[in-house]
């Protein structure tokens, strides 16, 4: 089976629209294609969905999904962050629980995955440098989706 179940379009940080991703995967001989989208996680993370966003890029998975139903199946996903709000909303096929940021030493949140030059920032300003200190504060967030019972799949591992 050739699938992907973490796809990001332009509804959140992603640079391709749905029926650019769809065609793509249609090309490539994909049986399924999954969308996740960054679930609402304001303020920290910018570029996640809000709840117009959200209504909007629902819509467009779903009629991505009904026009392209004989040659892919698609789903509807959702990549929840930590930070973010809790979803139960049964329009989602699945969620991706990720961890995209982590609490430094002094208490303020930062991004793991917003650049490598960010990254090295954070561990030398924030860690000192103790690259075992960052991924521990980054593995005990990541542990936290455990607990988490809409979590289908666990993100960035």
């Amino acid at each position: 089976m050739k699938q992907n179940l973490h796809t990001h379009c332009r509804f959140c940080d992603g640079k391709d629209t749905i029926e650019d991703l769809v065609r793509t995967a249609i090309d490539k001989g994909f049986d399924s294609l999954g969308f996740s989208s960054h679930g609402y996680a304001h303020p920290l993370d910018a570029c996640s969905l809000d709840d117009e966003r959200e209504a909007a890029y629902i819509y467009s998975v779903m009629e991505a999904r009904t026009r392209y139903k004989d040659r892919l199946k698609i789903w509807l996903g959702i990549e929840e962050d930590l930070t973010g709000r809790i979803y139960a909303d049964p329009a989602f096929d699945y969620v991706i629980a990720s961890c995209h940021f982590i609490p430094t030493p002094s208490g303020e949140w930062k991004p793991v995955d917003y650049s490598p030059e960010k990254a090295r920032e954070i561990l030398e300003e924030d860690f000192g440098g103790d690259f075992l200190a960052y991924a521990r504060a980054y593995y005990r967030e990541v542990k936290k989706i455990a607990a988490r019972p809409e979590a289908d799949i666990v993100g960035h591992l």
